[in-house]
Parts: C-alpha cells; structure tokens; sequence
C-alpha cells in the first residue's frame, strides 16, 4: 500500500518534472532511482530512454488515471487545471484495465510473462498462448524440410533438424550482409 509520505513525493516530483498529454502521465529525469522508485511505489509504468542522457517513466490508460487521481490531492492548482482539461480521460473506456491480449487469451499472471523488447529497449508484457502459437508458425517451416531431408538422407527428424539449424547458423556467420539492401 502506497503511504501518504509517498503520495506527496510523487506528487513533487510530478509537480516539477511531470507532464499530462490527455492519455499518458510522464515524468522525465536525468536521475534514474528517482524513477525505479516510482515503479517499486505504484507497480506501474514503463521507463525508457530520452534524448542523451535522460530516461522517461510512462504510464498510460488506466495506470494514467490511477497515478493522477492518487496524486491529485496534493497538486498545485495549475497542475490540477491541466488535468482536468482533459475531461475523457475520467469517463473513457480507453483507460479501463485490459483483461484479455489482441487474441482473446485472458491476461493472467499464469497466462503472461515478463520479455525485453530489444527496439523499444524496454519490458514487455506477453501472452504465454500467443507466444506458443507464433513459435509453432515459425518453426512449422523448419519441421516439414526435417522430415522431408531426414526421409530422404534416412535419419532420424531430430537429426535433420539440428543438421538444418546448424547449416543455417553457419551460412549466416558466412555471409552477414546476405539479404541486405544497399541505398
């Protein structure tokens, strides 16, 4: 449970170096704790690089609405105007919580997993069932050219497979630019 001690740092920090776009709370630092502490306090947000040398700590729809309302209290009258000018942003279902992926799996902590994503250089949060069916798209290709080299060579699919992987692991390390345009 989030303290009223730390309720009035939040709101000091977002008072100074926070801003509100309508749909997304952001507060931008060069000091990093500053805003792992607010991701250990409320158990939200996403932090991401900005500009040289600062990071941003985002939180949108629901953790948004949360956040706000949490610290509102202890803003300054000019802060409150900017929020409340945005009148959707209390009575739209955009910020409700999601309970189910693009798919429809529900959103579980049984049914989801933690993963970085190496463009945004952030946590993502992913469903297990989706990631299970992308994995068994992408290798479906892979296991029918096993079985048919294992037939045709009279070994074992399991063999063929590892021959294939590693045959298409040294390729790569033979021709790195291979596939690459030239501008």
């Amino acid at each position: 449970m989030v303290t009223v001690r730390e309720i009035a740092w939040a709101a000091a920090i977002y008072e100074g170096e926070g801003s509100f776009s309508g749909t997304q709370a952001v507060i931008i630092q060069k000091d990093p704790w500053i805003l792992h502490r607010l991701v250990r306090t409320f158990k939200f947000g996403t932090i991401n690089k900005h500009g040289d040398n600062c990071q941003k700590w985002c939180v949108s729809g629901q953790d948004a609405r949360q956040f706000l309302l949490t610290i509102f209290t202890e803003l300054s009258p000019r802060r409150k105007a900017q929020i409340l000018e945005h009148k959707k942003f209390f009575i739209d279902d955009m910020f409700k919580r999601q309970t189910v992926c693009r798919n429809g799996h529900p959103k579980t902590e049984e049914n989801t997993r933690k993963d970085w994503n190496n463009r945004r250089q952030d946590w993502d949060y992913v469903c297990i069932e989706c990631d299970k069916a992308n994995i068994k798209r992408y290798t479906a290709p892979m296991n029918k050219a096993a079985v048919a080299y294992a037939s045709v060579m009279g070994i074992s699919k399991e063999e063929a497979l590892e021959f294939l992987l590693k045959s298409k692991s040294d390729s790569k390390k033979e021709n790195p630019d291979e596939g690459e345009t030239i501008q």
